[in-house]
């Protein structure tokens, strides 16, 4: 996980946070954005149903890192994202197993400028 974590670290460290400028027709959304979340679980647990008895405890990490891009003509923002994911799990019962994945996804976004906020989809 080290070498996903530096290098998205280092990325965020120089970005800085994107918000709406205010114009004489509202809000522009417009421009690009970017964004980190990290996770962690500690001692989290789950019991399986189909297994009466049995309980596995979890625990792992999980994080992404997206870039995206936003457009706005009139009240409707699109844009589209790009998003790393990167994480590390180990269940500790009757399976015992350990995973390290990475996905990348590619989305849309459309939204509505309502002023100060942008609800999208």
């Amino acid at each position: 996980m080290n070498r996903f974590l530096l290098p998205l670290l280092f990325a965020t460290a120089f970005s800085s946070p994107v918000q709406a400028q205010s114009s004489a027709g509202g809000y522009d959304w417009a421009g690009g954005t970017i964004g980190f979340q990290y996770s962690e679980l500690v001692n989290g647990s789950f019991g399986v149903s189909t297994i009466p008895g049995i309980t596995l405890d979890y625990e792992g990490s999980l994080g992404s890192f997206a870039v995206g891009m936003r457009r706005q003509t009139g009240q409707v923002v699109y844009g589209g994202e790009l998003e790393f994911f990167f994480g590390e799990t180990t269940i500790i019962g009757p399976p015992n197993t350990d995973s390290n994945f990475t996905m990348t996804r590619f989305g849309g976004q459309v939204g509505y400028d309502a002023g100060r906020f942008l609800p999208y989809a």
